[in-house]
């Protein structure tokens, strides 16, 4: 609708926007400040195509150079929306933060491979190419996992499906030798896993035919190991087998941000739940969505890792199932 329509200046529309992402990417803040607050004060619906474009910036065009830019950009809309109502005769808090949002972004630096890797990735799956399930995703998570007898404990092994790379070394490791100890009286003497109904996904496909438990478990698990084609291609054939497996992978990246991640990256659970929440303003662009989702497989690839806080919580609900009382201090 937008396209056929003038800003208050008599700027045809996707003009206006090619100027705004022009000027920022090329770091002129003044003068995409001025395209801006035309837009601004032409209509409501302009000004959320504003925040539609600097969001496409800071994903497409600022990209890895600054990951946090999409959640600079994603925090200071959300301001906005929650302060002040709409004035574009006095700016107001609306004006504050996209022209904060502007002087942001342009002062990144530019990494713009998002597209091509989003087009290759896409191009090989459309050409035939199939999703590779490394052996170490045949785990407990996973029916032929549960039937081939993996437990617990075998995912704890140094090669099993907990492995992250590249580590946060020596903070995982005390928790995992507690964990196995804990865990040794019940798996350690060839007992099968007793939870088969863990297994949410076992009767679906994704689109490539892969089961869907074994597409869940290999995103995951292929992050963790930092196998970031591997993980991309699993991530795009999940995205195009349906929402529930877009949301699924958006709400497990915010997820495995704390439970893989950890204190590799203290703020990464922002940065995620920015990505997840971000796409929400492109209901009707798929493309952009994905875009988002192979961001964030991207950047938490590239993180340092540790599982220190997913341990720690198996430990204790382990050990006060078992009766354990916290101590208190003299």
């Amino acid at each position: 609708m937008l396209a056929h329509t003038l800003t208050r200046a008599g700027i045809p529309g996707p003009k206006a926007l090619q100027a705004l992402r022009h000027y920022v990417v090329a770091g002129e803040v003044d003068r995409a400040c001025d395209v801006a607050f035309d837009m601004y004060r032409t209509s409501e619906d302009w000004e959320g195509r504003i925040w539609d474009e600097l969001m496409q910036i800071a994903l497409q065009e600022v990209g890895l150079a600054d990951p946090y830019a999409v959640e600079q950009v994603h925090s200071l809309r959300k301001i906005k929306e929650t302060t002040e109502i709409y004035n574009p005769a006095g700016g107001g808090m609306h004006c504050l933060c996209f022209v904060q949002a502007i002087r942001y972004l342009c002062a990144c630096g530019r990494d713009d491979s998002l597209e091509a890797v989003t087009r290759e990735i896409r191009g090989a799956l459309d050409g035939g190419a199939q999703p590779v399930i490394p052996d170490f995703c045949y785990d407990h998570h996973t029916r032929l996992g549960v039937e081939w007898g993996r437990t617990p404990l075998d995912f704890l092994d140094p090669d099993g499906g907990s492995k992250v790379v590249p580590a946060l070394e020596g903070v995982a490791e005390p928790y995992i030798a507690r964990l196995r100890e804990i865990l040794t009286p019940e798996y350690g003497h060839g007992e099968k896993f007793k939870a088969p109904g863990y297994i949410a996904w076992e009767h679906f496909n994704a689109r490539s035919g892969v089961s869907a438990d074994l597409i869940l478990a290999a995103f995951q698990k292929c992050i963790r190991r930092a196998m970031e084609r591997e993980a991309l291609m699993v991530a795009c054939d999940g995205f195009l087998s349906g929402r529930d497996f877009e949301n699924y992978f958006f709400n497990r990246m915010v997820i495995m941000s704390i439970e893989d991640i950890g204190m590799g990256d203290p703020n990464c659970h922002r940065l995620m739940a920015a990505y997840r929440d971000s796409r929400t303003y492109f209901p009707d662009d798929p493309d952009t969505r994905l875009m988002y989702l192979l961001q964030g497989v991207r950047y938490l690839c590239s993180c340092k890792k540790e599982r220190a806080t997913e341990l720690i919580k198996g430990i204790m609900v382990k050990e006060f199932a078992a009766g354990k009382v916290p101590e208190m201090p003299e």
